[in-house]
């Protein structure tokens, strides 16, 4: 604990700059005179993807827990964007539900249609 001080500095040094929050995304800048360790504070999920300066980069489970992305030298734009796991299936799911729900409405008016002309007695 007796650098405490001196390491948090130094760690202010390379610290992601100007950073912007959206839905699902976080960006910002970082200036690094040799490739660092970004890490943000952030639940790590398989959801995270990372961009530097628009070119996919591999997101890392750093501490066991938060987002990070191995930023090399320069200035750099870094934006992390998170897509729900399984969000497109689920789409396809509730259309898929949605279409079966619809078929079998008109299909039970189209058999009631045709017993109510025909005079035959509908039980279900």
């Amino acid at each position: 604990m007796g650098q405490y001080a001196e390491k948090t500095v130094k760690l202010r040094e390379t610290a992601l700059e100007n950073v912007r929050f959206g839905t699902d995304t976080v960006s910002g800048e970082i200036r690094t005179d040799e490739n660092k360790l970004l890490c943000l504070a952030i639940p790590f999920s398989k959801g995270w993807n990372a961009y530097i300066d628009g070119d996919k980069a591999e997101v890392h489970c750093l501490n066991g827990r938060y987002i990070g992305v191995v930023v090399p030298t320069g200035v750099h734009n870094v934006r992390f964007h998170y897509i729900r796991p399984y969000q497109n299936i689920g789409y396809l799911i509730s259309a898929a539900g949605i279409a079966a729900f619809l078929f079998i409405i008109i299909a039970y008016s189209d058999k009631r249609k045709r017993a109510e002309l025909t005079g035959k007695n509908m039980d279900f």
